[in-house]
């Protein structure tokens, strides 16, 4: 104690204040001086959770394999280089992590790579458009799942025995889609008409003007770059990267309008 030089010890020195406790480390008592140089833990985790530099992000990129060819690659699946989508530096490789994904008979493990950026420091999870953030299935199944209700009117019961997978999950798509069918269908209204220039005229209601509005920005998305688009579920998980059905309550759709969002880097970075 006598070594340490903060305010509060000098002040306990001169008799203003009582002892100043001391933690017990593995070498012996740590000082006020070595404690004040130590973060704490609960801060850290606490500017995590507010979006600092450690917070996780999702990018989407175009993936051209099928799930079970993405699978078997294992760690040595080429993912394009990428920019950071907050401040447009370069991403480098930085680990990555497994998750289960569940499609038509398949039921395995993929390797999902990280990148962090080299300017803001900030760790994003790359994604491809085979996916959607915190989902099991495949985006493709989804999609399927949600047309069958949304277009073929069909119970999710039977919707849930005929792509197999539990009632519940569908249950939980189709309630996720429909809190968030209003803003996507504004989005992708919005994305339509800077494409092509033209007014959206939609003549359904409910959550089956949503999928409407998606098909019309993706037509309008391949006569303007071509088969590059990819598929239509594929082209919903990259809209909106990859929180189509997300948990969070911010807007999950991509900022960028019209072409924004198809221009790729000079290495094949975001575009398709």
């Amino acid at each position: 104690m006598g070594s340490c030089r903060c305010c509060r010890c000098r002040r306990w020195s001169a008799g203003l204040v009582e002892q100043p406790r001391v933690a017990q480390g593995r070498g012996g008592r740590i000082s006020c001086a070595q404690l004040n140089e130590r973060p704490s833990r609960s801060w850290v985790d606490q500017e995590g959770r507010k979006g600092g530099a450690s917070t996780p992000l999702a990018i989407i990129w175009p993936c051209a394999l099928s799930p079970s060819s993405y699978a078997a690659a294992g760690k040595h699946v080429a993912v394009p280089a990428q920019r950071c989508p907050k401040c447009l530096g370069w991403l480098v490789r930085w680990g990555g992590y497994w998750r289960w994904l569940r499609a038509p008979l398949l039921v395995e493990r993929v390797w999902i790579r990280r990148g962090r950026c080299s300017v803001c420091r900030r760790s994003h999870a790359l994604l491809p458009d085979l996916v959607l953030a915190r989902r099991l299935d495949e985006v493709e199944v989804i999609g399927q799942g949600l047309a069958l209700k949304v277009a073929g009117g069909r119970g999710l019961r039977a919707i849930a025995e005929h792509l197999g997978v539990p009632h519940a999950t569908v249950r939980t798509w189709w309630r996720r889609f429909s809190e968030r069918s209003p803003m996507m269908l504004s989005r992708c209204t919005a994305l339509a008409v800077a494409l092509d220039g033209t007014a959206v005229v939609l003549n359904a209601t409910d959550e089956r003007v949503a999928l409407d509005a998606l098909g019309v920005a993706w037509q309008r998305a391949r006569f303007r770059f071509g088969g590059r688009v990819g598929r239509i579920w594929a082209f919903w998980s990259r809209i909106s990267s990859g929180q189509a059905l997300g948990t969070n309550t911010t807007s999950p759709w991509s900022g960028g309008s019209g072409a924004d969002w198809m221009a790729p880097s000079a290495v094949g970075g975001p575009g398709p």
